[in-house]
């Protein structure tokens, strides 16, 4: 269920009213198909891609970022170890290490991304709110936690944007001791606001990377375009 609280926060100065909305996860059904390049085990990958196929991969060029179409390459291995018995790996014939690849976003190729932080900057920790600069305005994410030593189930994964918050994610009761981490920001969608690539999940074994796009938001500040996972094995 998506549960929604507004709040009325008074400008004493100004007499003005800020309705802030304060939203829990609910991104409903995923708009598009993200994957990243590397081997998957077994049944990891739930989105198979065909070997040659086309896809879109956020590379990155010169300093900055842009989106790049070409194929990818899929190798199959036999492995008696895995219940399908099979793994993958796949790469990209765009660019050495994209950020992450996309179907379904329908973006300008090779036209340079405004970015706020590359995919190795983005640690999170809890009591340390990691502050992004995107054009004029500061946006924020933190960890809201009911613990001081650790993610735990209840912690929450909150993006503001000065006016606004919203609950990117919320740890499950089963919550394991997982990171949470930024793993890319900037306009992927060249909407002219900041969008979200992180990786949030509920045991510290898992992943969970999300494509957050300010384009997709339904009364909110983002909505999830798509997502990999990377269960326990």
């Amino acid at each position: 269920m998506c549960l929604w609280q507004k709040i009325n926060k008074v400008n004493a100065p100004l007499k003005t009213v800020v309705i802030l909305l304060v939203a829990s996860i609910c991104f409903g059904q995923q708009r598009g198909i993200v994957l990243e390049p590397g081997g998957y085990v077994g049944q990891e990958m739930k989105n198979r891609p065909r070997d040659g196929q086309l896809w879109m991969g956020l590379c990155p060029k010169d300093g900055a970022y842009q989106w790049i179409k070409a194929p990818v390459h899929v190798l199959h291995a036999h492995d008696s170890n895995d219940i399908d018995g099979v793994d993958t790996h796949i790469s990209f014939a765009g660019c050495a290490q994209p950020v992450l690849l996309q179907k379904g976003l329908n973006v300008p190729v090779m036209r340079p991304i405004v970015t706020t932080l590359s995919k190795a900057d983005g640690s999170l920790q809890i009591g340390a709110p990691l502050q992004l600069k995107f054009e004029s305005h500061i946006y924020t994410l933190k960890i809201v936690s009911p613990q001081s030593d650790g993610i735990a189930a209840g912690s929450q994964l909150v993006f503001d944007d000065g006016e606004h918050q919203q609950v990117l994610f919320t740890c499950a009761a089963n919550c394991n001791s997982p990171s949470w981490e930024l793993l890319w920001a900037g306009d992927a969608d060249f909407d002219g606001k900041l969008d979200l690539y992180i990786n949030a999940s509920n045991h510290y074994a898992a992943g969970n990377h999300m494509l957050l796009l300010s384009s997709l938001k339904n009364g909110t500040l983002l909505g999830k375009f798509g997502a990999v996972t990377f269960p326990v094995s």
